[in-house]
């Protein structure tokens, strides 16, 4: 009886090596996988908003586009001298 847990020592050093390693690559897999899913569903939640945010600015630019092509200067109307100041106004009126 003495020799019974001496020669079951190997044994029972390889399952207990055998069931540490699939205890450590089990937790090992489930943290890479929780790792993935939220990395995933954050990405998933985030993407819209930064495409969004990348659509709005170059939205910018081309309303500015737009604005410097529909309210250029040479587009624009001439005040009469009523729709000018008093200076404006003396200003036309000098020149007829």
């Amino acid at each position: 009886m003495v020799f019974v847990p001496i020669f079951l020592l190997p044994t029972i050093f390889l399952f207990t090596a055998f069931f540490w390693l699939v205890f450590f690559l089990a937790i090992f897999f489930l943290f890479l996988g929780s790792c993935f899913l939220t990395f995933f569903f954050i990405g998933l939640t985030l993407l819209p908003a930064g495409l969004f945010v990348f659509a709005c600015f170059f939205l910018v630019f081309f309303l500015v586009t737009i604005r410097a092509v529909y309210h250029s200067p040479e587009y624009a109307a001439k005040p009469g001298p009523a729709a000018g100041s008093a200076a404006l106004a003396a200003q036309n009126s000098s020149k007829m």
